[in-house]
């Protein structure tokens, strides 16, 4: 009997070994497939823009800014997980071509209470918009933050700019990336190619100043189309990539905004500055992108916010003072500023002027 106990003992103990042994050469195997794929592009998907943005990645081995909390090295690896490329990332999009961004970075939770949306684009000398977002974030309370997406558009048309502005915010907010707070995404596929040609003179601006304003517009439009037909939120509130918000920001203006009946306003305001800090409920995003679409080449976007009131509740016997009356009664403005603008170098690459 103890004979066969032993023989059972020596049996059991081969099996084992042998399943170690099995286990341990299919780990060993997929390393190998995995390196090997990774040398051959499979990882990137064959896709040029994807591996020109990852090698950024790869390069960093370092922290980006060592105040943040990214002083982790971002590996391509990870890097690949949050990298989306082209027509597959936004195939539930049910609208046109010219809302799919051609890079997305991260994936927005559905549905929030607010979404904040960021346009960013090149700048000469300095770049506010790691400032901004930090901001941003830390004027979130924890008890809000389930309840509010930001994206960070990078409209501009530098592919080198839109990939070292994705690689270095993937590696100062890679916990919001992945925790689905933040997404960064480029340009759409589809941009008008003659949009320049409807432009003209007006105001006394420049043709360059008139360029940039327009510009701008059709930068929020690509934005809130993006916005409106992914996440869908309740409340979007518009900033710009070159300002600070107070600390509580967040709570202030849902304190403000839902104490008031959404049919009793259009848009509120919480900065003095262009369009940082309006904020919209669902239905007057969507008739804002209307006019936005109709009138991007006419006005700034600040001005096109007064109009965008004004058409709706000013007559044609109503004085001057009587229309800003009643827009001031759909266009409601918080009694403190909640965003502090910061930008001194103008987002206008030539000329530069001060904005203080």
């Amino acid at each position: 009997m103890r004979k066969f106990r032993q023989i059972c003992y020596v049996a059991a103990l081969f099996v084992v070994c042998f399943v170690l042994a099995t286990f341990t050469f299919a780990i060993r195997d997929n390393q190998r497939n995995t390196a090997k794929e990774y040398e051959t592009g499979k990882f990137v998907d064959g896709n040029k823009e994807k591996k020109i943005v990852i090698h950024k990645i790869e390069k960093l081995n370092k922290p980006i800014n060592p105040t943040t909390a990214a002083s982790k090295q971002i590996t391509a690896s990870k890097f690949s997980k949050f990298l989306k490329i082209g027509s597959t990332v936004n195939s539930s999009i049910n609208t046109n071509s010219n809302v799919k961004p051609r890079l997305r970075l991260g994936k927005l939770r559905k549905r929030p209470l607010v979404t904040i949306g960021v346009p960013s684009v090149l700048r000469r000398r300095h770049d506010y918009l790691q400032d901004t977002l930090r901001s941003l974030l830390k004027g979130i309370s924890d008890n809000l933050r389930k309840d509010v997406n930001i994206l960070v558009y990078v409209a501009e048309a530098n592919s080198t700019f839109v990939e070292d502005q994705m690689a270095a915010l993937l590696g100062n907010y890679f916990s919001e990336i992945q925790e689905g707070i933040v997404q960064v995404i480029g340009p759409p596929f589809k941009q008008p190619e003659d949009w320049e040609s409807k432009l003209f003179l007006n105001f006394g601006d420049s043709i360059s100043r008139v360029r940039w304003r327009s510009r701008q517009n059709l930068d929020m439009i690509n934005l809130l189309s993006y916005v409106i037909a992914t996440d869908d939120p309740q409340y979007f509130l518009m900033m710009e990539d070159d300002v600070l918000a107070n600390e509580g920001y967040m709570h202030d203006i849902l304190m403000y905004v839902e104490s008031k009946p959404t049919r009793s306003w259009d848009y509120c305001s919480f900065s003095t500055v262009g369009g940082a800090g309006k904020i919209f409920h669902r239905e007057s995003a969507r008739e804002f992108l209307a006019m936005l679409k109709l009138f991007w080449y006419t006005k700034p976007l600040d001005w096109l916010l007064w109009d965008f009131v004004r058409v709706k509740v000013c007559g044609y016997s109503d004085t001057s003072d009587i229309c800003d009356e009643k827009i001031e009664e759909r266009a409601r403005k918080y009694f403190a500023p909640l965003f502090k603008h910061t930008g001194v170098v103008s987002s206008r690459t030539n000329p530069m002027f001060d904005n203080r």
